[in-house]
């Protein structure tokens, strides 16, 4: 059940010229200075907490929370907004649309109508697919989610992010515009069995045999968080695909096994991901996927218990934003706004579009791209040098 609750939103506001003059001796910077220590999209949080909501909604027991909060950092020649979203309202589909309606609102974009996203849609679908299914039907998608059929304590999965964060090292890296061409041109086979693959398939796969390159159980499934709504173009569709549809409209679709032969092959992965992607788009399987995953969940929250997000051996997991261009919410300074968010996890690729500042997109118009991931923390200097190797120049934040 979803109570609906009319809570104020909750709004903090901070000017730091008045309260601490040019220096802002709180985070060790002047005024004009850079509020962060990375000049790449994924910040430490300790970076991030100063300009973010203090919020509880990730408690458990917290019914009165607020699901958003927002808090304004003001200087006299930059202002920071720091959004609590809650994944409760949607994904981050839902939040990019939300953050370019303020934009628009802001900038007094009211007409036409399509300078906005469109609405947002609240479709109501009863998904029952699953109790008709039979038993071959059954065992095939339960396979395909076994993220959601093992669930934890709060205390254990607390336990579990600490020994994550305690045995792995990020790695951050800025790849070109050209240098996504040179990674695309890598995927591309003899036969490519009628795919047209993308950027972030082939990128994807080329990250995986990085991976399959330093771990000793290679990485012979990815995992993509697939958004399955329609094309905003679409004509036709059922009402759970609607394309501004407000919710979490995403699903983590398992790849077909890597052969044990093709763990190194840029193209025989890139191939196996957009398959996967093409079958998680198809409606008769979205629609039993979210049937069979609803009372896995609905199951675990009756009892107080929460899934495992991040991959397990043997996998790696893909989370791009790289078609989701967080700085269309500009607030009126088109090219000059940055979008920044924290956390990371092992052999889990966070994938976005670079700030505009430095946004170096290739001859043929591919825009550069900001990767995050982590790797148990005595692999990263090997992956390191695999990925200098390749291409040196990518960038590699704290590397010269």
């Amino acid at each position: 059940m979803i109570e609906l609750k009319n809570l104020p939103i909750p709004i903090t506001i901070r000017d730091k010229d008045k309260e601490e003059g040019a220096q802002n001796t709180e985070v060790g910077h002047t005024a004009d200075a850079f509020p962060f220590t990375r000049n790449f999209i994924v910040q430490s949080l300790s970076d991030v907490e100063p300009y973010q909501p203090q919020t509880k909604f990730f408690l458990q027991g917290d019914d009165d929370e607020p699901l958003l909060g927002l808090k304004l950092t003001f200087w006299k020649n930059k202002t920071i907004m720091g959004i609590a979203w809650s994944h409760t309202l949607g994904d981050a589909k839902a939040f990019y649309h939300f953050t370019v309606y303020l934009s628009g609102l802001y900038q007094d974009l009211n007409a036409p109508e399509d300078r906005l996203p469109m609405k947002p849609f609240f479709p109501r679908h009863v998904f029952t697919a699953s109790s008709k299914a039979d038993a071959e039907t059954a065992q095939r998608f339960q396979d395909r989610m076994p993220h959601l059929r093992e669930d934890f304590t709060p205390p254990e999965l607390f336990e579990k992010h600490t020994t994550m964060d305690a045995t792995t090292d990020e790695i951050q890296i800025r790849l070109s515009g050209a240098t996504l061409d040179k990674i695309y041109e890598k995927a591309q086979a003899d036969d490519n069995q009628g795919l047209k693959l993308t950027t972030v398939d082939a990128l994807m796969a080329y990250l995986t045999t990085i991976l399959n390159q330093c771990y000793e159980t290679p990485s012979q499934c990815v995992i993509n968080t697939v958004d399955y709504r329609s094309p905003a173009n679409a004509t036709s569709y059922p009402s759970f695909l609607h394309p501004a549809s407000a919710s979490n409209c995403i699903l983590m679709m398992y790849s077909d096994q890597i052969p044990r032969d093709k763990i190194h092959s840029i193209p025989a992965i890139a191939q196996i991901i957009r398959k996967s992607i093409i079958q998680g788009r198809e409606p008769e399987f979205v629609e039993m996927w979210i049937s069979f995953a609803s009372e896995y969940l609905r199951k675990s929250a009756n009892a107080d218990r929460v899934q495992w997000f991040p991959p397990r051996d043997g996998e790696c997991l893909v989370n791009s934003n790289y078609r989701t261009d967080w700085n269309d919410a500009h607030f009126g300074f088109k090219g000059h706004s940055k979008f920044f968010t924290s956390w990371a996890a092992e052999r889990y690729f966070r994938v976005f579009t670079s700030n505009p500042e430095t946004q170096a997109p290739s001859s043929k118009g591919t825009r550069s791209a900001d990767v995050n991931f982590c790797v148990r923390r005595d692999l990263r200097e090997k992956a390191i040098n695999i990925l200098r190797a390749d291409f040196p120049e990518i960038e590699i934040d704290g590397v010269n």
